[in-house]
């Protein structure tokens, strides 16, 4: 058994000290509790994240669910179903290339293993293709 001291635990909530006898269970969930929120205070304190609610790295991050606007979404699908076009316009090999390194997340160096290529062969078609897209988008979509 040990002891705990409400008034230790809740100082805003108990003006004296009230004392019960807790199982050794109740004691290390508590402990584990108090340990938790010292972990996240740390952290927000590492991170600066102790300032105003006026901020966007202030205590909101932490607590708010970021909702995309009817525009946003429609926004996003729209430069998805360009960025497919574009890249259905290049060659194969860049095409599959971009789609490996940028969409499926693939190190230039995994891309080169699978193809039996070197990573400079990868690098360079990469860089074409990129060449590529950026001419789609300045000829087709930025005005």
């Amino acid at each position: 058994m040990k002891i705990i001291d409400l008034k230790n635990l809740y100082p805003n909530n108990y003006k004296n000290s009230e004392i019960y006898n807790i199982s050794d269970d109740v004691f290390n969930a508590l402990e584990d509790f108090r340990r938790a929120d010292e972990a996240f205070a740390k952290k927000r304190k590492r991170n600066k994240d102790i300032y105003s609610l006026n901020v966007e790295d202030g205590i909101e991050s932490n607590i708010s669910i970021k909702v995309e606007t009817p525009d946003e979404i429609v926004e996003k699908k729209w430069l998805i179903s360009e960025l497919h076009k574009a890249i259905d316009t290049l060659p194969e090999k860049q095409a599959r290339r971009i789609t490996k390194h940028y969409l499926m997340g693939m190190s230039k160096v995994e891309i080169a293993h699978s193809e039996g290529v070197s990573e400079g062969a990868v690098r360079h078609s990469i860089y074409l293709g990129l060449k590529e897209l950026k001419n789609y988008f300045e000829k087709n979509c930025i005005k």
